[in-house]
C-alpha cells in the first residue's frame, strides 16, 4: 500500500470516528436554523427598513427581508406529513401547531389566513390537549421509575457473580416494575389514550389464548354453583345469607379457576399481574368478575403474611397461636 493511499485511508477512518459527532452538530445547526427562521420577524424588519431606515445591512440591501426557508417548507409539506401518520387528534394537533410557529411571522400572501384556522382548532383541542398531557406525564413519570430500577439493578450486580437465586429476585423485581408502568396505562382516564390503546391490543394479542380458556374456566364455575342453588331449590326463595354463602363460594372456585392462567399470563409477558389492582384485572381482561377474584387473592396473601410472621415471631396472642396451628394453616 503506497504511502499516498495508506494517509486517505487514515483520514477516512478519522472521518468516520468523527461522524456521529458531525451528525450531532447537523442535527443541532438543523433545529437552530428551523427556531431561527420560525421567530424571524420579516414583516418588522421590513416596516422598520422603511419607516425608520434600520434595515439589514449586513445582507448587502437595507431593505432586504430576511428569508425563512425551514418555516416556509414547514407550511408547504406539513399537510402532506400530517396525511401520512394519519387521521387522529394527535395528529391534527402537531399539524395545528407547526402551522402556527411556522406561521405566524409570515409575510407570504394567505398564510396568516391557514394560521387562524389553525388557532381557532387548537382552541377548541387546547382542553383535551391538556388532558393528553396530564397523561403523557404520567405515564412518563412511570417510565422513569422503571428506568431507574434497571438501571440500579444492572450497576449493582456483576454477571458473572450473579446465583440464579439473584437472577430470579432481580426478574421479579423486574416484573414488577413493569407492571407499575402498565398500571399507569390501565387507569380509566389512560384506557383512551393512543398509549394505551396500542400497548393493550398488542398485549391481549399475545396471551389471547390464555384469556379465552380463563374465561372459560371461570364461566364453568360460575354455572356449576348457580346449577347447584338451583337444584338444591335454594334459588327458589331468597335468603340473604344462603346466597352471600353461595357468593361467596363461587368467587372462591372463580379464583383458583382464573389461577393457573393469572401465572402463566405473567411469565410469558414478563409482567407481574399479581402487582396489578382488582380495576387493572377488569380493564386488561374487560371481565366484571375479575375485581372480585382479585380480593380473593389479596386476602389470601394477607393471611399468608399474618401466618408467616406469627411462626417468624413466635408471636402467643389468640389469633397467632390459631393460625401458627396445624389446623389453622390448613384451612
Amino acid at each position: 500500500m503506497s504511502e499516498k493511499c495508506a494517509l486517505a485511508m487514515s483520514e477516512l477512518d478519522m472521518m468516520k470516528a468523527d461522524q456521529p459527532y458531525i451528525e450531532k452538530e447537523a442535527e443541532r445547526r438543523g433545529a437552530e436554523a428551523v427556531m431561527h427562521d420560525c421567530m424571524a420577524e420579516p414583516m418588522m424588519d421590513a416596516v422598520s427598513a422603511h419607516l425608520v431606515g434600520e434595515g439589514r445591512e449586513e445582507e448587502g440591501d437595507p431593505f432586504a427581508i430576511p428569508t425563512r426557508d425551514f418555516a416556509d417548507f414547514i407550511l408547504q409539506y406539513i399537510d402532506e406529513w400530517a396525511r401520512k401518520k394519519g387521521d387522529n387528534d394527535n395528529t391534527k394537533t402537531a399539524r395545528d401547531l407547526f402551522i402556527v410557529v411556522a406561521g405566524i411571522n409570515s409575510t407570504r400572501k394567505g398564510v396568516q389566513s391557514r394560521v387562524q384556522q389553525s388557532i381557532d382548532s387548537l382552541l377548541h383541542l387546547l382542553p383535551d390537549l391538556r388532558k393528553q398531557s396530564e397523561k403523557t406525564e404520567a405515564v412518563v413519570e412511570a417510565l422513569t421509575t422503571i428506568n431507574e430500577q434497571m438501571e440500579r439493578s444492572a450497576t449493582s450486580r456483576k454477571e458473572e457473580e450473579e446465583s440464579e437465586r439473584d437472577r430470579n429476585k432481580r426478574r421479579r423485581c423486574h416484573a414488577a416494575a413493569r407492571a407499575q408502568l402498565f398500571s399507569v396505562l390501565l387507569q380509566p382516564d389512560q384506557l383512551t389514550g393512543p398509549a394505551s390503546i396500542r400497548i393493550l391490543a398488542i398485549i391481549r394479542e399475545k396471551v389471547q389464548q390464555h384469556i379465552v380458556n380463563m374465561k372459560e374456566d371461570v364461566k364453568r364455575e360460575e354455572e356449576k354453583i348457580i346449577r347447584e342453588r338451583r337444584e338444591s331449590g335454594a334459588a327458589d326463595e331468597f335468603n340473604g345469607a344462603s346466597y352471600l354463602l353461595a357468593m361467596s363460594k363461587m368467587y372462591s372456585e372463580m379464583s383458583k379457576a382464573a389461577l393457573p392462567h393469572l401465572i402463566l399470563m405473567s411469565n410469558e409477558l414478563d409482567i407481574d399481574l399479581f402487582a396489578l389492582t382488582g380495576d387493572d384485572w377488569k380493564a386488561l381482561f374487560d371481565m366484571r368478575e375479575m375485581s372480585y377474584i382479585h380480593q380473593s387473592y389479596t386476602d389470601a396473601l394477607a393471611m399468608l403474611k399474618k401466618c408467616k410472621e406469627a411462626i417468624e415471631d413466635k408471636k402467643k396472642d389468640e389469633e397467632s397461636m390459631a393460625v401458627r396451628s396445624t389446623s389453622g394453616l390448613r384451612s
